[in-house]
């Protein structure tokens, strides 16, 4: 796919920042170490579960728009 579009490169720093199991690897360590605390690192957490909801649906939608597309009532292709 070209990536010289400002839309496709958007697209793709979205679909990479998605790092669900990187945050759950640090609150891991940092509940073991006892430097934050149960309600931290679920917020941490569900910060990062949002991320991976929407992060991917904001891309497509990039990725839609620099097609050309008229939006949710444009006919499909």
């Amino acid at each position: 796919r070209d990536l010289t579009g400002r839309a496709p490169r958007s697209a793709l720093a979205l679909f990479a920042s998605t790092c669900l199991p990187l945050v759950v690897a640090i609150t891991a360590i940092g509940l073991d170490e006892k430097v934050i605390g149960a309600g931290e690192a679920a917020a941490l957490v569900a910060a990062a579960m949002v991320s991976v909801l929407t992060f991917p649906l904001l891309a497509f939608r990039l990725l839609g728009r620099g097609e050309g597309d008229a939006g949710p009532g444009a006919p499909s292709r």
